[in-house]
């Protein structure tokens, strides 16, 4: 497993560094932040997006028949007010 470093980088910023990657995350100015980045929100809904994208992806490469391929998935929402939605 590779090594993942998180860095406090200023006011409401941090870095994530894995295998020469580096992202930052951020909030909005009105939340105390520059925008510098996704939320940790926004990064928390993507990983588990692309998690379940990817495991799906797999099944579909396992099955030619498989009627993800080709698909479009639009995950989880958070919004301001907190709320979850699922499209």
């Amino acid at each position: 497993m590779p090594t993942l470093v998180v860095k406090h980088e200023g006011r409401m910023a941090s870095s994530i560094n894995v295998r020469g990657h580096k992202i930052i995350a951020d909030v909005p100015p009105e939340m105390g932040g520059n925008d510098r980045g996704p939320t940790p929100v926004d990064l928390l809904a993507g990983s588990l997006g692309t998690c379940i994208a990817f495991s799906m992806s797999r099944a579909g490469v396992r099955s030619p028949a498989s009627p993800t391929k080709g698909s479009r998935w639009t995950w989880i929402t958070f919004t301001t007010e907190r709320r979850i939605v699922c499209r």
